[in-house]
């Protein structure tokens, strides 16, 4: 693909793939608790098919990965304002943190 890249070689159409592809392998893992290895190898090769800048999109994860307690830590009940209990218990379920 014939991509417009930036003056210091960035693809952004590239990067904006691997951003999209590093939230959905973050949704997986809060979802399956995979560990990193094979949830950048299963996204990766799946990034194999479309133009994405790999190396972007690993950096990406394992940041998020090394980083979920200050991440969660930053936002606490922000999101989950105005939730009821149902709501927190069904995301409990899913993998979110326990909220107060």
């Amino acid at each position: 693909m014939n991509h417009r890249r930036r003056a210091d070689g960035i693809d952004p159409v590239a990067r904006s793939r691997s951003r999209r592809r590093a939230l959905q392998a973050i949704y997986a893992w809060q979802i399956n608790h995979a560990d990193e290895r094979g949830l950048i190898a299963q996204f990766a090769h799946e990034q194999a098919h479309e133009a994405a800048d790999l190396e972007y999109f690993e950096d990406l994860v394992r940041g998020v990965l090394r980083h979920v307690g200050e991440l969660d830590a930053a936002w606490p009940g922000t999101w989950t304002a105005g939730w009821t209990r149902s709501t927190r218990s069904s995301a409990r379920r899913c993998g979110s943190p326990p909220t107060n």
